[in-house]
């Protein structure tokens, strides 16, 4: 390897070291348990397994690969304070980081692109999940294929910073790299977060529009009316969930882009300290997901819950049936959308049975304002 990004560094040692441990080790750890973790939940429960879910799905497996095929080896080169892996590791090491970085931003913007999608549907269309299996297809297939243009003469992988991670050559003067380099930065990162900032736009101005939830008198209406209002409240909280998860990847991933474009102009800002904390932050995006599926999603909240629960005093099929269909009463008034498409509405919690159906309409009889109310498909 004849050449580096960047020249070995005089800064001290033990900084070195110590930012390494602090940023990159803990950090790592974590994010590879919750990532796993996360994936576990979306594969054991079949409440998460919605369309919507699918591409969050893709998102935790970005996450997880990230954290599992980079942090490790930055970690034991940077206590090494070199390239301690062979040469042609730091092509596969380069390789992953922008295969799963790349396809983490796509992955938002296509999540970002169904949600604004969602709102201007009909309630009775959906989405095929055929449709959403060839978005994740076109999320993998284009972040490979873009990424593998390095092997074939395109740009290279080399080690950045201190020379304890890998990523493509952005210092190079060469035309073709050049050129290259840009257009990843407008198509990875610029053009996704444009596609993000307008559905997000687009969804919280149509959501501002929407009326007061409210429960009719005729039985029919009433379905109708509710069934809309809490499909968009639900849009509603899914889509704060993913602005979050877009301002955590754009604080870890604009600082890198920076760095970036400082190098392809020759800016003498560019310095090893500059390089290293932009790849620390771009690596630590795995972090910051799994978190706020955790703290900002009422529905993982609960199946964590749950499965702590099963998991801590010991699981069994009888009670586990049972705790889903007996719920203790409260207050106000939920809803809840029944297996065969029937909304039922009662004082206190509402049961999922199919003896609920029409028969309950009588307790429509007044206009009254749903308090808490949940959908599920």
């Amino acid at each position: 390897m004849k050449q580096w990004i960047l020249c070995k560094s005089k800064y001290n040692f033990q900084i070195f070291c110590f930012t390494r441990m602090i940023f990159v080790c803990r950090p790592g750890l974590l994010a590879t348990v919750a990532n796993a973790g996360s994936l576990v939940l979306f594969v054991t429960t079949a409440s998460l397994r919605t369309r919507a879910n699918h591409l969050i799905t893709s998102l935790t497996v970005s996450d997880l690969g990230m954290a599992a095929t980079q942090i490790p080896l930055l970690v034991v080169n940077s206590f090494s304070r070199r390239w301690a892996a062979p040469v042609w590791m730091c092509q596969v090491y380069g390789f992953c980081g922008g295969v799963f970085g790349t396809a983490s931003i796509m992955s938002l913007a296509m999540i970002a692109a169904e949600r604004r999608a969602v709102l201007y549907r009909t309630p009775n269309s959906s989405l095929g999940l055929a449709v959403t299996w060839g978005r994740i297809a076109f999320i993998w297939g284009f972040s490979v294929v873009w990424m593998s243009l390095p092997f074939v003469g395109v740009s290279r992988y080399v080690p950045e910073g201190f020379m304890t991670s890998c990523t493509f050559d952005y210092v190079s003067g060469d035309a073709v790299s050049r050129a290259y380099i840009g257009l990843s930065v407008v198509l990875c990162y610029v053009a996704p977060l444009v596609v993000i900032a307008v559905c997000y736009c687009t969804i919280y101005r149509l959501l501002g529009r929407m009326p007061d939830i409210a429960v009719h008198t005729k039985y029919g209406q009433a379905i109708q009316t509710v069934r809309e209002s809490l499909v968009k409240r639900r849009e509603t909280q899914l889509s704060r969930t993913i602005v979050l998860l877009v301002t955590a990847w754009c604080l870890s991933w604009t600082p890198y882009t920076v760095a970036v474009i400082l190098g392809m102009t020759g800016s003498p800002r560019l310095t090893p300290f500059v390089s290293l904390a932009s790849a620390v932050f771009a690596k630590a995006s795995a972090v910051y997901n799994p978190i706020i599926y955790v703290f900002a999603h009422n529905k993982f909240r609960k199946v964590l819950k749950k499965k702590y629960k099963q998991w801590s005093r010991g699981w069994s099929p009888a009670c586990a049936s049972q705790s889903e269909c007996s719920r203790d009463s409260g207050s106000g008034l939920e809803l809840r959308v029944m297996r065969r498409s029937s909304v039922t509405i009662r004082r206190g919690r509402l049961c999922q049975s199919t003896s609920c159906g029409p028969s309950n309409a009588s307790h429509l009889a007044t206009p009254r304002r749903i308090v808490n109310a949940e959908i599920f498909f």
